[in-house]
């Protein structure tokens, strides 16, 4: 993610690290959960994966409850929050 952020910028000629500094990572998460896009939860469900989950506990266990989301999506959340899961 943070790698796509620096593409973007020099594509823009923006200088580097202004993207991040507009945008908190930590909420894009529970901003992908919020939109009900189970492609854009899927990568969440990846950065969290990354990033640690004891913030998200919460948010993983909606995720597992969700009947809108994917098996494939509630899975990972799962194995996420029992953790279980390697990306």
């Amino acid at each position: 993610m943070v790698q796509e952020l620096k593409l973007k910028e020099a594509e823009l000629g923006l200088p580097l690290a202004h993207l991040m500094a507009q945008i908190n990572l930590s909420e894009l998460p529970f901003s992908a959960f919020a939109m009900r896009s189970d492609y854009w939860l899927g990568l969440a469900l990846g950065w969290i994966s990354q990033m640690g989950t004891s913030a998200y506990r919460e948010l993983l266990s909606g995720v597992v409850e969700a009947k809108w989301v994917s098996q494939r999506n509630r899975q990972k959340a799962f194995k996420l929050l029992s953790g279980k899961y390697s990306a």
